[in-house]
């Protein structure tokens, strides 16, 4: 699985929403930057045999809770860094034509093709 690249993609056609954190402060230069990261827990069981972590991914319901600002307490929210249900994501190999910004493209996911036992456990 090493150097093997995936896509994923959420199972239902919806966009898949991340839970993060950003902060705006001044680079070097002292101007304003925003920096942002995106959480992770472990995988869950469709992604555990490709890496041991995955994003968390959050419901509408849940992003709504993550988002918002006021928020009485906010330490409550550790209860959505938690795995996805197995059946959301779709994933597929990719081409590794991924690894550059400059390609995009649903050529990046097309004619890709990996034995179904190298991903999964049936």
């Amino acid at each position: 699985m090493r150097g093997s690249r995936f896509g994923f993609t959420g199972g239902d056609g919806n966009l898949l929403l991340f839970a993060g954190l950003y902060q705006n402060g001044e680079n070097n230069d002292n101007r304003t930057q925003a920096t942002f990261t995106i959480l992770t827990c472990a995988a869950n069981s469709t992604l555990a045999t490709i890496h041991n972590r995955m994003p968390v991914i959050l419901s509408d319901r849940d992003a709504d809770d993550w988002m918002n600002p006021r928020e009485k307490a906010p330490l409550s929210l550790k209860r959505l860094l938690v795995p996805t249900a197995e059946d959301l994501l779709v994933v597929q190999p990719a081409s590794p034509l991924v690894n550059s910004v400059r390609n995009e493209g649903p050529q990046l996911l097309a004619g890709c093709k990996i034995e179904q036992q190298l991903l999964f456990n049936f």
